[in-house]
């Protein structure tokens, strides 16, 4: 199988309608430059998605997250099968923000797995470890990554690696995990995202 590049662009509680100008200037960019490092994926706010997709760039969509269940009476969620619907083809999971604010366990990403597997969604796992957890790093990233499920088609899941300690900080790792993994995510400011 062969191994694929990602940029992966989490543009977490960020963007308005007229964020979509930076998405075609994205787009623009990635044209001029033939870029073909890596394949390119942006996760706006829900409130953005459709604006992005309609815009017909060469640039794929995906959710920052999704629920377990594909309806119900859960406010403020939104379901795989709607991020299908919508025209995503990503969604992440697991991101060291839900895992700490929304208290998310290794049984309810597994949900989410199984939800998005079952909808055809790329799966973004996010792993990484705290400041106070790097001298227990290993042990850290294994427990996260053996918590998947059993059954998971590996064709559909990136590993996101991003450790806790540098999200928002600017501060870039200097010793990176002994085995290597799909992706390097970094948490990336976008210019003119914010309101």
């Amino acid at each position: 199988m062969k191994r694929v590049k990602y940029t992966i662009a989490n543009w977490k509680m960020n963007g308005l309608n007229g964020a979509v100008k930076v998405v075609n200037s994205i787009d623009r960019h990635i044209k001029k430059t033939r870029h073909k490092k890596s394949k390119v994926v942006i996760c706006p706010p829900f409130t953005l998605l459709t604006n992005f997709i309609n815009a017909k760039t060469g640039i794929d969509f995906g959710g920052q997250d999704c629920h377990h269940l594909n309806e119900g009476a859960f406010t403020g969620c939104i379901s795989a099968q709607m991020l299908k619907s919508a025209g995503c083809k990503y969604v992440i999971i697991g991101h060291s923000e839900r895992r700490e604010y929304q208290k998310e366990t290794s049984k309810e990403l597994n949900l989410k797995i199984d939800i998005a597997n079952k909808y055809n969604l790329k799966i973004i796992y996010c792993i990484g470890e705290k400041l106070s957890e790097i001298k227990i790093r290993k042990k850290i990233l294994n427990s996260q990554l053996s918590s998947l499920p059993k059954k998971i088609n590996i064709k559909n899941l990136i590993i996101a690696y991003e450790p806790v300690w540098a999200i928002g900080t600017g501060k870039t790792p200097t010793i990176m995990p002994s085995w290597s993994c799909p992706v390097n995510a970094t948490n990336t400011s976008v210019p003119g995202a914010g309101g």
